[in-house]
């Protein structure tokens, strides 16, 4: 009886372990040009970036281009070199459970022809923080 109360023991330590962590997650609302960053795991995340992507899915993009309207001088604050062609957000360290959100200033003044578009989001793009799940860091 103990062997077993000692393996269970073991076996629920051991699981708790491989879940533990920093675990971060992206949202984004396009209507509002709103991304959000939330840190699902149970230890805190120190400084990342989050990304945004536009491309436009139908009628197809123009060649050569993502088909999604510029932000010209606008976006100038959102451009970093490691990250080209995106719109990439600071994310200043996240407590277990807490959130950060951030709206885009440019997004308001876009103008999108009609069409779909897309928005891909990367929570810790650059891989910075070492999470226990690196697979959820991507919406679209």
């Amino acid at each position: 009886m103990k062997r077993i109360l000692l393996a269970s023991a073991v076996f629920a330590a051991m699981s708790a372990t491989a879940s533990a962590g920093i675990d971060l997650i992206a949202d984004f609302d396009a209507a509002t040009g709103t991304v959000k960053v939330t840190n699902i795991g149970d230890a805190a995340a120190s400084i990342s970036v989050v990304t945004i992507e536009c491309r436009r899915r139908k009628p197809a993009p123009p060649r050569g281009g993502g088909g999604c309207p510029d932000p010209g001088p606008a976006g100038a604050p959102y451009e970093m070199p490691a990250y080209p062609n995106k719109a990439a957000v600071k994310v200043p360290m996240l407590a277990p459970g807490a959130s950060y959100a951030h709206a885009l200033a440019f997004f308001p003044a876009l103008v999108f022809p009609p069409g779909a578009y897309a928005f891909k989001i990367r929570a810790d793009n650059g891989n910075i923080v070492p999470e226990s799940n690196e697979a959820n860091n991507n919406k679209t």
